[in-house]
Formats: structure tokens, C-alpha cells, sequence
């Protein structure tokens, strides 16, 4: 179930709006306190494939964690704890 406000804000249309940021293909425009690291939303993406029942968010959450080290521990957890048995 999607739950959205009034003017249709809600919280995939929040994952929606920073996932071609996360996956490279704009570059962050917006003003940054400490910068935009595409892979503190890797287990916001497993979560959101979880949820919504949508396999384009593992698969990103795959591609941005890939190739690091320390970004693996915390997918694993995730994935854990949110019963993901497979990325894809």
C-alpha cells in the first residue's frame, strides 16, 4: 500500500527522486553539507525493493554497493533482517 499525501508526496516518490542521482546518471545539483554518496542509500534501496515489491531497487542497491568492501556488511544485514534472499 502506497501512502502519499495531498499533492502526491510519499516516501517512494522520495526514493524515486534521488535513484538516478544514486545510479549516476545526474550529476547532485542541490546544495551539500557533506556531499552525495550513492551508497548510504543502499539499504534504503533493499528496503524499498522489500516493500514495493520492486526488483529496480535491489538491482541499484547491488550496482552502487558493488566493488566496496565496507558497503557489504551492511547490505548483508539488511538483507537479513528484511528477509531478501536475492538482490535480483
Amino acid at each position: 500500500m502506497e501512502l502519499q499525501n495531498r499533492d502526491g508526496r510519499s516516501i517512494r516518490a522520495a526514493i524515486d527522486f534521488l535513484v538516478p542521482y544514486a545510479a549516476g546518471k545526474k550529476a547532485w545539483d542541490y546544495q551539500e553539507i557533506a556531499g552525495f554518496h550513492a551508497d548510504a542509500m543502499t539499504p534504503t534501496l533493499l528496503r524499498a525493493a522489500k516493500a514495493y515489491h520492486d526488483p529496480k531497487y535491489a538491482a541499484l542497491a547491488q550496482q552502487i554497493g558493488s566493488g566496496r568492501d565496507d558497503v557489504e556488511p551492511c547490505c548483508f544485514a539488511t538483507r537479513f533482517r528484511f528477509g531478501i534472499r536475492s538482490l535480483t
